[in-house]
């Protein structure tokens, strides 16, 4: 080795392929800026062949024999004049741990994200039955009973109805029959006028006469009272049944309504329900969609490093196939 001249300027170096890769064949690297000079591996030589992040190994000491190979891990060094150059072994490992970092931590979020929406739509859930369960039960307790009361109500009134026609009925019947024997009588009255007037042939009137006639004019009289009375007793209950029935109609009428607002409140409070589930599962299908966009976005990444593992392996097996034809070192 010349003096004053540095170990690793101007020395060529083995480098191995890492163990468990390839066929362990060294791989010549060069260490020094002559090489790149030379013309021997083109234009730029073998390091300006391999990429930023090639690795170079130690230099063979003294006392290994040419064609050594490196076993071992690989060991950084810089040479004089160079950069410091990684391994894509090194790269391609970080970039996994980091892919894997990644993946456990946004995974871990996302899980996290989306047990938080599900614990959520639990405890919304929870609230909403507890704030609306007991409200709803109670309404469907008033409607039913209602519902029964209104029924009732309903058969009552029918009841009645059908006791006012059987009054009414039995009123008319009794009305015609007054009717009818108001005519009879006044039919009697009429023949026996004509009897007595032929009887009397002409002559005054007799006191049995006038009489019989006076007793007639009094049954015609209580005869037209009683009638009077049977309209009266039939107009007033015609006009009490009527103002209770509509009293009736009111009451009902006001007791639909409130069924039906009460049935308004329940579907409201219903539709406010389904709004509520339905936004907590458009959350939970938007946490998906993320989910689904992030797994997509981290295949992307894992094609990324396959692609560049396959450039790697065919950059290191063109470099290898090169160091095969011209030689395993160079002096």
């Amino acid at each position: 080795m010349p003096e004053g001249k540095p170990p690793n300027q101007g020395a060529i170096h083995a480098v191995a392929t890492p163990k468990g890769s390839g066929d362990g064949m060294p791989v010549a690297a060069i260490g020094g800026p002559q090489m790149a000079q030379e013309g021997n591996f083109g234009a730029q030589g073998v390091v300006g062949a391999l990429p930023q992040s090639s690795m170079a190994l130690p230099p063979r000491t003294p006392d290994q024999p040419p064609g050594h190979r490196c076993v071992g891990p690989p060991t950084y060094t810089v040479a004089p004049g160079h950069q410091m150059a990684y391994s894509p072994y090194q790269e391609i490992e970080e970039l996994r741990n980091k892919i894997r970092l990644m993946d456990k931590e946004q995974f871990e979020k996302e899980l996290e994200a989306r047990r938080q929406v599900r614990e959520q739509v639990y405890q919304e859930g929870i609230k909403i039955a507890d704030e609306y369960q007991g409200e709803i039960n109670r309404l469907k307790q008033e409607l039913w009973q209602k519902d029964i009361k209104s029924a009732k109500d309903t058969s009552q009134h029918k009841r009645e109805l059908r006791e006012r026609d059987a009054k009414l009925a039995t009123y008319k019947k009794t009305t015609e029959d007054l009717k009818r024997q108001a005519v009879e009588m006044q039919e009697n009255i009429a023949a026996l006028r004509q009897r007595r007037q032929k009887e009397n042939d002409g002559c005054l009137s007799s006191p049995s006469t006038m009489a019989a006639e006076e007793e007639i004019e009094q049954l015609r009289e209580r005869m037209q009272e009683v009638v009077r009375q049977e309209g009266v007793k039939i107009a007033k209950l015609t006009s009490d049944h009527d103002a209770n029935m509509k009293k009736k109609e009111m009451e009902y009428r006001d007791a639909i309504s409130q069924l039906k607002h009460a049935n308004g409140t329940l579907q409201q409070k219903e539709k406010e329900l389904s709004r509520t589930v339905d936004q907590l599962n458009q959350k939970i299908k938007e946490q998906d969609a993320k989910f689904d966009a992030y797994k997509k976005s981290m295949d992307e990444v894992k094609r990324h490093v396959l692609e560049t593992q396959e450039e790697t392996k065919e950059l290191r097996e063109s470099i290898h196939d090169e160091t095969d034809g011209r030689g395993m070192w160079m002096v």
